[in-house]
């Protein structure tokens, strides 16, 4: 496991070989694994909308194009984590600049080391106080096995915002 410091965020690279055991994401990641069906990466088409019933507003699937990220979808637990909704906007703008740098690198390993990744700490939300933020990135490959996108998902919330 690699491991990126940006306060006041942690992100882990994961293997995909062997999936973590994460309490919040149990469900999202045995659904991942069943869809490998042998491979390494499952596709997006690989998957059924509503085999993520429950877990829709936790979700936001990113698309890689010209070098970042597009959302192509965006839940209301994304929504209220950015305080905005960045459906079909880049995963870099969506970003405050001095976080620009290091989750470029922490997506780019994810990329080219085919491994999923996780982002946890706690934010600060503007006007909002802080938030905690825990978010697994599991990538899905296209038919030659590159990663082509990304399906985020929140850990389900356990605070609600802190003022101080």
């Amino acid at each position: 496991m690699n491991t990126i410091t940006m306060s006041p965020l942690t992100m882990n690279q994961m293997p995909l070989e062997a999936l973590p055991d994460l309490k919040a994401f149990r469900r999202i990641i045995t659904l991942y694994d069943q869809k490998r069906a042998g491979r390494l990466l499952p596709t997006w088409k690989d998957f059924t909308f509503t085999e993520f019933t429950g877990l829709h507003s936790r979700l936001a699937l990113s698309q890689c194009e010209a070098g970042d990220f597009r959302f192509r979808l965006f839940g209301t637990s994304f929504v209220e984590l950015f305080g905005r909704d960045l459906t079909g906007e880049f995963l870099t703008t969506s970003l405050v600049a001095e976080q620009v740098k290091e989750s470029y690198r922490h997506f780019k390993t994810l990329v080219d080391e085919k491994m999923c990744g996780r982002a946890i700490g706690r934010v600060p939300a503007i006007g909002r106080g802080f938030m905690d933020f825990d978010v697994l990135d599991l990538p899905l490959g296209d038919e030659s096995g590159n990663v082509s996108h990304f399906l985020h998902v929140c850990a389900p919330p356990t605070h609600g915002y802190n003022s101080w």
